[in-house]
């Protein structure tokens, strides 16, 4: 029967309780009772959490047919009824181990991360900040000589390649116009 006034239930540690089921389904239906609070009956040896007990969530259709949670609410309370699809049930469930697929993701080695790093330093260079280069360079030589233990990974190594290339070409631009530089202030002076 759930009127009898047999359950108990723990929120933040404090026990409160006899209650009724009703009582109990009242508070779940107001959020006052949390899927991951205990709850406990006379008779039982131990606390258990609420979302294990299924008479707490139990619904009935009202004479409209429409899905309420049984609860003792007063005459002078204000019930909201919410109509639902056939066949769903809107209350959230506990994930089992199981239900959840764990992706790990591959993390990036160290050479890898620097040959991105290079890469990204060139293209910067090119496209941002002129200065950039030596930095392309410098994470370039850095990422192949990290790259050595791993000879398949030929996508970092392509990185670290463009990465150092391209640090590299503007090192070659860089001397060509300050030696033209130099030059042209020799020939005219």
């Amino acid at each position: 029967m759930s009127d009898e006034k047999v359950w108990y239930y723990s929120v933040e540690g404090e026990s409160i309780g006899p209650v009724s089921l009703n009582d109990l389904r009242a508070l779940a239906a107001r959020g006052e009772l949390d899927e991951r609070d205990h709850v406990f009956r006379d008779g039982w040896d131990d606390w258990t959490q609420a979302q294990d007990i299924a008479e707490i969530w139990a619904v009935h259709e009202d004479d409209a047919g429409d899905a309420i949670a049984e609860s003792d609410y007063g005459a002078d309370d204000e019930v909201m009824i919410f109509e639902y699809p056939e066949g769903v049930d809107i209350r959230p469930r506990p994930e089992e181990p199981g239900d959840i697929e764990v992706i790990e993701m591959p993390t990036a080695t160290r050479g890898q991360q620097l040959a991105i790093g290079s890469f990204i330093a060139a293209i910067s260079s090119i496209l941002i900040c002129p200065f950039a280069f030596p930095i392309a360079i410098v994470l370039g030589y850095m990422a192949l000589k990290e790259l050595k233990a791993n000879p398949d990974d030929t996508l970092s190594r392509v990185f670290a390649w463009i990465g150092l290339g391209i640090g590299s070409l503007f090192v070659i631009v860089v001397l060509l116009v300050v030696l033209l530089l130099i030059f042209g202030v020799a020939v005219s002076g």
